[in-house]
């Protein structure tokens, strides 16, 4: 599961939502609970890069709410390859 794409509905949807969890915390701090660089974080939060399944998994080990997101998007995959 490690090699799954994020696609860029899901990555816009599950950074905003980080950048929300985020708060008044420091990029340096939200990154190391994410288990990333604070420069890999920051590049993530300003759209330069997608948040990977790994960020996305190990963010949700922390943020269950995220669990719903990324479920819920996982769950449309096959409806949206189809149509």
């Amino acid at each position: 599961m490690s090699d799954m794409r994020v696609d860029d509905e899901l990555a816009a949807t599950a950074t905003a939502k980080l950048i929300q969890l985020q708060g008044a915390s420091t990029d340096e701090a939200f990154a190391a609970l994410l288990g990333c660089h604070r420069a890999h974080w920051w590049n993530v939060k300003r759209g330069r890069r997608r948040p990977s399944y790994a960020l996305l998994k190990r963010a949700a080990a922390h943020f269950p709410e995220l669990r719903l997101i990324v479920i819920r998007d996982w769950m449309d995959a096959p409806t949206k390859v189809a149509s």
